[in-house]
């Protein structure tokens, strides 16, 4: 199976300097927990979670219309292609402990997202032979292994 199978091909972006309100309404209104930032070219820059969003209004302490996504997304982002096969995005989530990964065409540009729910859904469907539920399963435990804690300096 291929990634185009499986990614959600309706994907919602914004841009770094936007506020981080804009990044929380679309979660909000479209139900996904990541927003791929994009430059003015439309090209993926970054990629800003839920949690992101969560831990930026915790540390700030003043509204997200206030504070610009830019500090609070990652610029380390993981993708994938629609030509890859779906054990090799699996793979990556594995490794890199993701539970999503934007999907892009040559020039960069996002066309889809593949996430954990995204595979888990292929897996279920009946009467195709889509996904070994198994690997899903393996994934998922995969990423949520506890990470090394950091530990502040004092």
């Amino acid at each position: 199976m291929f990634v185009r199978e499986a990614m959600a091909k309706e994907v919602w972006s914004c841009h770094a300097d936007e506020p981080l309100s804009a990044a929380a309404r679309i979660m909000w209104e479209h139900d996904v927990g990541a927003v791929p930032v994009v430059d003015a070219a439309g090209k993926l820059a970054g990629i800003i979670t839920d949690r992101d969003v969560c831990m930026a209004a915790y540390f700030t302490g003043g509204p997200l219309a206030a504070e610009p996504v830019r500090p609070h997304m990652s610029t380390q982002v993981f993708t994938t292609t629609p030509e890859d096969r779906v054990e090799a995005a699996e793979e990556l989530m594995r490794s890199k402990q993701v539970r999503r990964l934007p999907v892009v065409d040559a020039a960069r540009q996002v066309v889809g997202m593949v996430s954990l729910s995204d595979l888990a859904r292929a897996a279920a469907e009946r009467g195709r032979k889509l996904l070994d539920s198994s690997e899903v399963i393996a994934t998922l435990a995969a990423i949520v292994q506890p990470r090394p804690r950091l530990v502040a300096a004092a």
